[in-house]
């Protein structure tokens, strides 16, 4: 509980120093904000505590978010999924080191979400390539989530891991 409220106060004030006081620019509130989702990460892995990994995944799918919608930089896709992308493959990680299965649900809704978000104000038809190009990668990173699960890891096959394979395609 301590770790995850210290991780909370963390972000916040991060948001709060960017949005509210500007006392850091956008790159610097970024990437402070990606540190501190790695930090819960790490806090998860380490003390075995998967709601600090739920708190840290959250917090990290909500970052271009808030900076955003804080005044940030306006359409960056490239650095954007980039970022997502990164997010996901070490949310994958954390899954096949502690089998921790749900979290490859929350990646999946995260990912959903940004897309969703990022689309509905910046895609235009000329950013088809680069768009369909990201989407494979996503596409491929949930994938390979099933298969390092169910082949890699060898456990057994559930009801998450069928979805998981058959919802990006559909999505």
């Amino acid at each position: 509980g301590v770790a995850g409220a210290g991780i909370a106060i963390l972000y916040f004030t991060i948001y709060a120093a960017f949005s509210f006081y500007n006392l850091i620019g956008d790159i610097p509130a970024f990437g402070f904000m990606f540190l501190v989702t790695v930090t819960a990460i790490a806090l998860s892995v380490r003390y075995d505590a998967l709601t600090i990994a739920v708190l840290g995944i959250i917090s990290g799918f909500l970052t271009p978010a808030l900076l955003r919608g804080a005044g940030g930089a306006g359409d960056i896709q490239v650095q954007l999924f980039t970022y997502i992308i990164i997010l996901d493959l070490g949310i994958l990680g954390v899954t096949y080191y502690k089998g921790w299965r749900e979290l490859n649900l929350l990646s999946l809704a995260g990912t959903a979400i940004v897309f969703a978000g990022w689309s509905v104000d910046h895609y235009q038809p000329q950013k088809l390539g680069v768009t369909m190009a990201f989407l494979t990668i996503f596409f491929a990173i949930f994938a390979a989530q099933a298969f390092v699960q169910n082949v890699i890891a060898r456990r057994p096959v559930n009801a998450a891991d069928v979805f998981l394979a058959i919802a990006p395609a559909i999505l």
